[in-house]
């Protein structure tokens, strides 16, 4: 607003950003350190984006690249739930990589994909999960197709003496997804994936801490956010930082050399972000994923280290028409990586 509309005691209050450094970035570009008071947030990740990046986001060639929060900052979000270690609790894996797949595609009904579910677990995976795109679908309506498919791993799990997770997609309005994460939860569900940039940052993260069920983020609609060159944010901050903030305990990510055009080093960065030390938050584990194959465990490994979720989805249909085989094989390849790990 004009300077000389605002009031001298809420001037003096210091409510703008400081500019505490401006330096050369190369042609017609800068990096700009600000730092803001934290006590003009108001509560939740909302308030928070609206001013890391709220209607500067509407300007051209202005980007999102660090975001360093303050301890009062950061008292204000949970963070994961469960996070690594409490993930590794669930799933009964203390040191190996974790291994995940999604059931798929969209037009399957109900009970194919519970036979899905079924034999990835029987065949060893750690966590089966919708694919993104199966929310409410006619030929699978959420509540039957969460029912089977929890039922067929649990007895899965039964059977093989597994701990196989399955995660439900879950989105829509806010009192559909409240139902959602409830009705889930009662079939014994212990992890939801969720989409934070469709259904809203702050909403995610509450509902799975109300239904005490470990979250997976997936990055759909992100790629709005994130822009390119200079505009969006950088990936780190949104896909690491500030999902972690919210909730995630695991973060979905397009891996380089996949169906994306990342880059490996804004997937290491990612990785870094959800790792690093965050205050007392929790880590979360990295997942990346986008065309993954068998023939890039061993890379991914080497890349990401035992602390990561690896999401093959397509490529295990592609190996095997048995569900069983394709997630045997899989399971088989994260074993001889993580043997070569010291």
């Amino acid at each position: 607003m004009p300077a000389d509309c605002i009031p001298a005691a809420v001037a003096a209050l210091r409510v703008v950003a400081e500019i505490e450094a401006v330096a050369a970035a190369g042609p017609g570009r800068f990096d700009v350190t600000l730092s803001f008071r934290e006590d003009i947030l108001s509560e939740g990740a909302g308030a928070l984006m609206n001013v890391l990046h709220g209607n500067v986001s509407l300007k051209r060639g202005v980007r999102l690249v660090g975001f360093a929060p303050t301890p009062g900052v950061l008292a204000g979000f949970a963070g994961p739930r469960f996070g690594v270690a409490g993930l590794r609790a669930l799933l009964g894996v203390p040191r190996r990589p974790l291994t995940a797949t999604a059931v798929k595609p969209l037009g399957l009904d109900a009970r194919a994909l519970a036979r899905l579910a079924g034999g990835y677990a029987r065949g060893g995976l750690d966590i089966v999960k919708d694919d993104h795109g199966l929310i409410d679908p006619p030929a699978a309506r959420f509540e039957e197709r969460v029912a089977r498919c929890q039922e067929a791993v649990t007895a899965a799990n039964a059977a093989t003496g597994g701990r196989t997770l399955y995660a439900p997609m879950i989105a829509g309005p806010l009192g559909r997804m409240e139902a959602r994460f409830a009705f889930a939860r009662a079939q014994g569900v212990r992890v939801a994936m969720v989409a934070p940039m469709l259904s809203g940052l702050d909403v995610v993260g509450a509902l799975a801490a109300r239904h005490d069920m470990a979250l997976i983020a997936h990055p759909s609609f992100a790629g709005a956010a994130l822009g390119e060159g200079a505009a969006g944010i950088a990936p780190e901050i949104l896909l690491g930082t500030l999902f972690r903030m919210i909730g995630a305990d695991v973060s979905i990510f397009p891996n380089a050399g996949g169906r994306f055009a990342f880059g490996a080093a804004e997937c290491g960065a990612i990785a870094a972000a959800l790792g690093a030390p965050l205050g007392g938050l929790r880590p979360a584990l990295p997942s990346p994923a986008g065309g993954m194959t068998l023939e890039r465990v061993g890379d991914m490994v080497a890349a990401f280290g035992r602390d990561t979720l690896l999401l093959i989805g397509g490529a295990l249909m592609r190996h095997a028409p048995e569900p069983e085989r394709g997630a045997a094989a899989f399971r088989a390849a994260v074993e001889a990586a993580d043997a070569l790990i010291p």
